[in-house]
């Protein structure tokens, strides 16, 4: 059996990774708007007046984050109640061959076992609870970071500095630590990520070894501690040890005794990544550790440096985030070359140690979060900015469909879903989105030619102003799959939205056949994947090929 824990928690990492963006983020958003026009102000009355937001700056923090702090709690959920049923699930066939040669009774089956279910459903619920206790911490730590900056940059002012820069150099220093989740007892500060990403390894780890150890107390009594290299000093001893779970087999050393398993520094404690399985004398060869101590010793070393070294390029990305916002041309040009500094100090030890460790640039990202939390803030205003003046719209484009004949298709779908509109807007961040509010006109084949252009004049009539038309008809059927006539329209106030005209069957291939091709192909890298993507490409031509093509169409407009 292998417990892939870094494999468990990868996307948990990479969601705790963007709350410790979105919280910094929001945190600096929140000290410019909030000291914006206070510049006259003396130093203290300008403490004042920044600290005043405290507590609605945290909880802008908190409910910045808390979509990801959800799609959290979901995903360790699940992973806290698969993965140690799914990995016990490969030993019972084991077990049960053990039994049948009369290693030990037969147990009950794992579904059976009320004691497996207890121990699942307790580590759920305790799961829910670390998360819980992240995301209130993380409001309580946006209030402490706010505090601390605005202290600091009084400060600054007092001895000459500016707002701004006393802002830019505060923020520079406190980009460090950042917005942590928690602070523990010692004073270290636990970023999102490295918090949340130990909280469900550890709860994996921990259920998957409870249930085995429930499991062989059911059977043999006896369990085996798995053994990997750079462990931690301190458990290198108890690698490929056999060790009784029942208290009653003598002859083996008891693994709660030995080993302090469970306890935080012991054996399955925090951030240990060993596991147990189950040991049947006679069936099984003990797999005593041959490691050496030194060399193992040596390879923890260099994975907790390499640790180190990631942190000190996301705290760096920080201090960039803080000198965009704050600094000048200097300030940003400074963040770069420390970003550059350190991640060339990363790959310089990694690579010198390419035997032992691996680049793991997920570790060190911010750029992508901080573009997706950016792109989200502006999704969220588009879509604010949209379910106000749909009403409208649809009310005026509903009346002018039914005087010419057709009928509107898909208004559960007239505004864009938020997770399109973000990956839009993160891939395209300086693009103007046209298509937030957008329908789908139907006519059959003979009138659409005809109702597009009465559509379009009683809109005229009513005030609105065409501003895009594009006629995919008119594209060679070699080069383009999709078939559909697509227009925008501005309001009489301004405002920007898509209409596409389509038959009752484009439209129906469009939604339905050519759209499961057209995901599947997004998917793909155009580089690595060329064969599939041409492949797929085909089927969607094939596909538009036989639609059938509306009346007087090819008069309309020229792609």
């Amino acid at each position: 059996m292998t417990l892939n824990l870094d494999g468990s928690t990868a996307d948990v990492e990479k969601l705790a990774a963007y709350i410790g963006v979105i919280a910094w983020s929001t945190l600096l958003d929140a000290l410019a708007g909030h000291s914006s026009g206070l510049g006259d102000l003396a130093p203290d009355d300008w403490r004042q007046e920044l600290l005043r937001h405290t507590d609605e700056v945290s909880a802008a923090v908190q409910a910045a984050a808390l979509p990801s702090f959800r799609k959290i709690a979901r995903s360790a959920d699940q992973q806290v109640k698969a993965t140690p049923l799914n990995q016990q699930k490969l030993v019972e066939p084991w077990l049960q061959k053990m039994s049948q040669a009369g290693a030990f009774t037969d147990p009950k089956s794992l579904e059976e076992s009320k004691k497996v279910n207890k121990i699942v459903l307790a580590a759920r619920t305790k799961t829910q609870e670390y998360v819980g206790y992240a995301m209130s911490g993380l409001k309580g730590q946006a209030a402490e970071t706010f505090t601390h900056i605005t202290s600091d940059a009084a400060l600054a002012i007092k001895n000459g500095k500016t707002p701004q820069e006393g802002l830019a150099q505060a923020s520079r220093a406190w980009a460090k630590t950042g917005v942590p989740t928690l602070k523990d007892k010692a004073g270290r500060h636990w970023q999102p990520e490295t918090y949340l990403r130990m909280v469900v390894q550890n709860q994996v780890k921990q259920t998957t070894n409870d249930v085995m150890i429930q499991r062989t107390k059911e059977t043999s009594g006896l369990v085996k501690v798995s053994s990997h290299a750079a462990c931690r000093p301190t458990h290198l001893p108890y690698q490929g040890q056999v060790y009784s779970v029942n208290g009653d087999i003598t002859d083996y050393p008891d693994l709660y005794e030995a080993t302090n398993f469970g306890s935080a520094g012991g054996l399955s404690g925090i951030n240990c990544h060993h596991y147990v399985m189950t040991y049947v004398p006679g069936f099984d060869t003990p797999d005593y550790d041959t490691a050496d101590p030194d060399s193992n010793n040596a390879a923890y070393a260099l994975t907790q440096r390499q640790r180190k070294l990631e942190r000190d390029v996301r705290a760096a990305k920080r201090e960039q985030m803080a000198a965009k916002e704050f600094g000048n041309d200097t300030d940003v040009a400074a963040a770069n070359r420390l970003i550059r500094a350190r991640q060339g100090s990363l790959k310089e030890f990694v690579d010198r140690h390419s035997d032992t460790l691996r680049r793991d640039y997920a570790r060190e990202n911010t750029k992508n979060l901080e573009v997706y939390y950016r792109a989200a803030v502006k999704a969220d205003k588009a879509l604010e900015t949209a379910k106000a003046v749909e009403p409208s719209i649809t009310s005026s484009l509903q009346e002018i469909t039914q005087e010419v004949g057709d009928h509107l298709t898909g208004l559960d779908y007239k505004i864009k879903g938020k997770d399109s509109l973000v990956r839009k807007m993160s891939q395209e961040p300086d693009a103007k989105m046209r298509d937030v509010v957008r329908y789908t006109s139907i006519s059959d084949p003979e009138n659409l030619a005809d109702h597009y252009r009465k559509v379009v004049a009683e809109f005229e009539y009513r005030g609105y102003t065409q501003t895009a038309e594009k006629n995919y008809w008119n594209t060679p059927n070699s080069e383009n799959a999709y078939n559909g006539l697509n227009c925008n329209f501005k309001t009489p106030d301004g405002y920007e939205f898509e209409l596409q005209f389509h038959t009752e069957e484009s439209f129906k291939l469009k939604d339905g056949a050519l759209h499961k091709l057209y995901e599947e192909q997004r998917l793909l890298d155009p580089v690595k994947d060329s064969a599939r993507v041409k492949e797929l490409n085909q089927q969607m031509l094939h596909l538009s090929n036989g639609l059938t093509r509306p009346v007087g169409i090819d008069r309309i407009g020229r792609s």
